[in-house]
């Protein structure tokens, strides 16, 4: 799989991360939990067919979105 990193920092507690594809469709939805002090959360893109993705995290206070391109192997 691809790695993905998003910046979480001033962030913790519980989050939802939401893979979805460009034209909208949910790949791939789960819990994650934000460690306190932690300044980046790493998600392993596994397979995912290539193409552009957008990877969400939604905390309590935030909602973070990184656009990833999966590259074919």
């Amino acid at each position: 799989g691809q790695l993905v990193f998003i910046e979480v920092e001033n962030l913790s507690g519980n989050a939802v991360l939401t893979v979805s594809s460009i034209n909208g469709s949910i790949v791939d939805k789960t819990q994650v939990s934000i460690e306190e002090n932690q300044k980046q959360f790493s998600y392993n893109l596994k397979n995912i067919v290539p193409g552009v993705y957008f990877v969400t995290l939604t905390t309590q206070d935030a909602v973070l979105t990184k656009k990833v391109v999966v590259q074919p192997r």
